[in-house]
């Protein structure tokens, strides 16, 4: 890869993905632990959906348990999402939620944070090789930051990495850690020390670049998990979400 070609992908990284993902926190009013992760916002056809991992559902339905007052937010807005939820699949850790008259779009530093829902050319989505290059984007729950006197997740991107491993569920990819990408400002290499609160972000596959300088990119499916002490990231597969949300892993 060129350096002109990395400098697009990292411009197309921080200002257009990152429109299509917002922050998930999980918690009590006062409580200094939340939980926090991501959400990818998508279109098919005319119905939008909120796309997020089942574990991160279970982990909201485990605190309501123990706390009734637990509320879980996305962006700047508290929802039930439980009201809202599609369907779940823990084999697949993939969960769907009707956001049909959602809006949850902010900005950091200028840039649109789940501004907009991105709209599928087609669905399923592109079938995928090894090789393939993946880019991601989402809110790892190390960066938090103050602005304004409220708290805020800063974002993360991974510029475009090749596919290691694939099966119908997942995606692998090894990422390299100097291909992060931080907003607000530019955060030491090496931190976060790990991807927590990242599950849920959107996975987009890279085509190839054209003549005319142009990306194309097209969303895969989402951050399910890092795995643990290593820089591999699994990816749970778009292509197991129908139509209509419902989500078919077997």
């Amino acid at each position: 890869m060129d350096n002109n070609e990395k400098n697009l992908i990292d411009k197309y990284l921080t200002e257009s993905i990152l429109k299509y993902t917002t922050p998930v926190i999980v918690g009590s009013p006062g409580e200094t632990l939340p939980a926090n992760g991501s959400i990818s916002l998508i279109q098919i056809g005319d119905q939008k959906y909120g796309i997020t991992c089942a574990h991160v559902i279970r982990e909201y339905e485990k605190r309501c348990a123990l706390d009734p007052n637990t509320a879980f937010q996305i962006a700047r807005q508290v929802i039930k999402p439980l009201d809202l939820l599609i369907d779940i699949n823990d084999k697949a850790d993939i969960a769907t939620l009707n956001f049909k008259d959602c809006i949850f779009g902010y900005s950091i530093d200028n840039i649109g944070i789940g501004t907009s829902f991105y709209q599928t050319p087609s669905w399923p989505p592109a079938d995928l090789e090894i090789g393939d290059r993946i880019g991601i984007a989402g809110f790892p729950g190390e960066n938090k930051f103050e602005k304004n006197g409220k708290l805020w997740l800063a974002t993360c991107s991974i510029s475009a990495q090749p596919i290691t491993d694939i099966d119908q569920h997942r995606i692998v990819i090894a990422f390299d850690r100097d291909t992060w990408y931080y907003t607000p400002g530019q955060i030491e290499k090496g931190v976060p020390r790990g991807l927590g609160g990242m599950s849920g972000g959107p996975a987009f596959l890279f085509h190839d670049l054209t003549t005319k300088g142009l990306l194309y990119a097209e969303f895969i499916g989402i951050v399910e998990k890092q795995m643990e002490m290593m820089d591999i990231l699994c990816i749970s597969r778009a292509s197991q979400i129908e139509y209509n949300g419902k989500i078919i892993a077997k």
